[in-house]
């Protein structure tokens, strides 16, 4: 358990603006809307000067939880919306995202954990799961 990566990472064989592109139509196809997202290599750039491969963090919810106030789960509004990480990997796009919590009877692991696992079937229909090193 402790050997285990905290993130699930895919790769798609395509450089990243079309990786970018077909990312967000997986997740548009899995019901999933963008509420937002973070340039994080354009604002190291800004900010530091740095130039760094394009990285994006999607912030990814289900359409119907869109403009909601939150889901009056503290726990849950922690976690939600899921965080997609893209990021270009050479002539490649990786994904990253949290991997799945364990299920336990606690309504909120559950929410998250499907949650979860509609976005890995989602990014597996475009990409394929990267084996750790």
């Amino acid at each position: 358990m402790f050997g285990d990566t905290a993130t699930c990472t895919y790769l798609l064989q395509e450089q990243f603006a079309n990786g970018l592109k077909r990312i967000r139509g997986a997740l548009e196809g899995a019901h999933f809307a963008v509420a937002g997202e973070l340039d994080l290599s354009g604002r190291m750039r800004r900010k530091l000067g740095v130039g760094l491969p394009p990285c994006l963090v999607l912030f990814a919810a289900p359409r119907e939880w869109m403009g909601a106030q939150g889901a009056g789960d503290p726990t849950l509004d922690l976690l939600l919306p899921i965080h997609v990480v893209v990021a270009a990997a050479g002539f490649h796009t990786e994904v990253h995202f949290l991997r799945s919590l364990p299920r336990t009877e606690s309504g909120t692991s559950r929410v998250v954990s499907d949650l979860q696992a509609t976005v890995s079937r989602a990014i597996e229909k475009i990409g394929m799961r990267k084996l750790e090193d």
